[in-house]
């Protein structure tokens, strides 16, 4: 509902939000949309956002006759099939292999959409390969992409893939496993043509500790990607540089491994916040059951033990069993986990879930019941594949009926919930980039922004153009270095298409200390110089989080006995009253 006045000639325009976590009755039907098909049945595994704010799926279609097939269906905004797209709404695509399954879809900048899956051949046929399949944005075949729109690869006889991203520049990566069941990342040209320039002919593998698949993808401004998934039953990162080698300043040699109290644990998504921080979200426990479970970490692969309870956070949903699919950061800095929660001791009864953390990654209270919203659509089983934030800040969730009651086959299914009322957008809000002497900033989609320009002042009031950033107009984070560690004054002034010009909030960028430790590795003593000035607390921890030492200091120089310690890598946390820097030592 929208109210409008006119008071003394200025337009007042105020949003009335009904209570975050209820289901938007402008959506579907109260909410909730169910499709489902008379000529078989559609299970699909993954969903995202145009930046029109359409709804794409993906999966596997299986026709009546059993014959399967890559899947896509597009939604309106308001949960109805567009039917401009494809056949009435879906497309249905036969790729030429007896076995033939999509696990993951993406927008491209330009509208087009690629599907990501799996292809098996021959009646004996036991090994897959990834194959992809880009459409136009009206659901036909990109016949410029590989071979008649269609892509396959092999890198090690049996490859898995379970996560696709567009890179800015256009560049195609997804990710999975292999044969023997290590990560493995590959690249592609716009064209479909394998990258070789990444990674070995195109392809990266990386062995972890037992089987291994990584299931999700992010990138960071400096190019940098990021996978997540499970090692051996643990949370698993992994990082690369922009040419698929490892990333060796990435944790232990640009891996990371997490263990929560469980038996068993696994990323299902990561998502990078403004400040450089990694939240993976997943699941947690053991064969009878588990939760909902999130980490944090810091931009060099660390656990973040400002978040949570030492990084980590479980949130049980349900005394039955539980997991997070899907995570995202509001604007205001909380946090949303899409999932799934077990309903029936005996039996595979689910409901949708949804929970709100806050920023310090504890449950948000005043977010549906408690900081949980369940969601069921009828008497059957449903799941979470994907979900997202919109603009006006409501809530999308994206899933599946694995048992559809009305016809007895599996139904696509969508939900919209209502959430706080949200400020007003702005174009440009600047915030640190921690430990780099910079800034980052959100570039909205669809904005009309034809380019920032970077201004800096000695006084805070005469600014000066220092640099110039061009929008990408499909959104994502856009980062700024200042040349030196000087201390100094910035703002970011978004110049629209049509010259319009609008100012982000001033920012003050301060020298930041070279803090060093030595001798490294030590023995009794570890030195720390070039400590900024006020009060600082020194937290040693071992690689798996846990406080070892706790210390304060005023000084710039501080010496901490750590005699007590035994052999092995550790973790020194220095919190200032700006931020948390960490450095690692190693203890003789």
């Amino acid at each position: 509902m929208k109210l409008v006045f006119t008071i003394c000639g200025l337009l007042l325009l105020i949003n009335v939000f009904a209570q975050s976590g209820t289901l938007d009755s402008t959506f579907g039907k109260n909410g909730k949309v169910i499709t489902s098909y008379e000529d078989g049945y559609a299970l699909i595994t993954d969903g995202v956002k145009q930046s029109d704010n359409k709804i794409v799926v993906a999966g596997t279609f299986t026709s009546s006759e059993g014959g399967e097939n890559f899947l896509v269906v597009r939604y309106l905004e308001n949960g109805v099939v567009d039917s401009t797209f494809g056949n009435s709404g879906r497309v249905i695509t036969d790729l030429g292999y007896d076995v033939q399954q999509a696990f993951a879809v993406a927008i491209q900048a330009d509208g087009k959409i690629v599907v990501a899956g799996s292809v098996v051949s021959g009646m004996f046929g036991t090994f897959y390969d990834v194959a992809l399949v880009r459409y136009n944005s009206n659901g036909t075949i990109d016949q410029s992409f590989g071979e008649n729109g269609i892509v396959t690869s092999n890198f090690n006889k049996d490859d898995n893939v379970y996560a696709i991203a567009i890179q800015d520049d256009g560049k195609i990566v997804i990710a999975g496993n292999n044969q023997s069941q290590y990560f493995l990342i590959a690249r592609y040209l716009e064209n479909g043509a394998l990258d070789n320039s990444f990674g070995t002919y195109g392809s990266a593998i990386t062995a972890l500790f037992g089987l291994a698949i990584a299931k999700s993808i992010s990138f960071q401004p400096d190019g940098k990607i990021l996978t997540g998934g499970e090692t051996a039953g643990s949370f698993a990162l992994v990082r690369y540089l922009p040419n698929g080698s490892l990333d060796e300043s990435f944790g232990k040699g640009g891996k990371t491994v997490t263990n929560f109290p469980a038996f068993r644990e696994s990323i299902s998504d990561l998502t990078l916040q403004k400040d450089g921080k990694i939240l993976a979200a997943g699941f947690e426990g053991e064969f009878s059951g588990g939760n909902m479970a999130i980490a944090q970490y810091t931009s060099d692969g660390f656990l973040d033990s400002s978040f949570g309870t030492l990084g980590k956070t479980t949130i049980i949903v349900d005394t039955l069993s539980s997991t997070a699919s899907e995570v995202a950061v509001q604007d205001d800095g909380k946090i949303l986990l899409w999932g799934n929660t077990k309903t029936k001791v005996y039996g595979v009864g689910m409901e949708f879930a949804l929970v709100r953390l806050e920023a310090a990654g504890f449950v948000d209270n005043s977010f549906g019941n408690f900081g949980i919203v369940r969601t069921d659509f009828g008497p059957y089983s449903e799941s979470v594949v994907g979900g997202y934030i919109k603009t006006d800040g409501k809530i999308v969730a994206i899933g599946r009926a694995n048992d559809y009651a009305e016809s007895s086959k599996p139904a696509i299914l969508l939900a919209q919930y209502n959430n706080d009322k949200i400020k007003s957008i702005q174009y440009v809000k600047i915030k640190h980039w921690l430990h780099h002497h910079g800034f980052t900033w959100e570039d909205k989609p669809n904005n009309l922004i034809n380019y920032y320009s970077i201004q800096s002042s000695t006084n805070g009031n005469a600014f000066t153009e220092v640099a110039r950033i061009f929008s990408n107009h499909h959104g994502g984070i856009q980062t700024y270095s200042a040349a030196n560690n000087t201390t100094g004054n910035y703002r970011v002034a978004a110049v629209s298409n049509a010259g319009n010009i609008s100012y982000s909030n001033t920012l003050t960028l301060t020298a930041t200390p070279t803090i060093q430790l030595y001798p490294n590795p030590a023995k009794n003593n570890l030195q720390i110089q070039g400590l900024p000035a006020g009060t600082t607390k020194l937290t040693v921890t071992d690689i798996s989080g846990n406080t070892r030492l706790i210390a304060t200091t005023n000084s710039t120089v501080y010496s901490i006995n750590i005699a007590q310690l035994t052999s092995g890598n550790y973790l020194l946390h220095i919190k200032t009253a700006n931020e948390v820097i960490t450095k690692q030592f190693i203890k003789e």
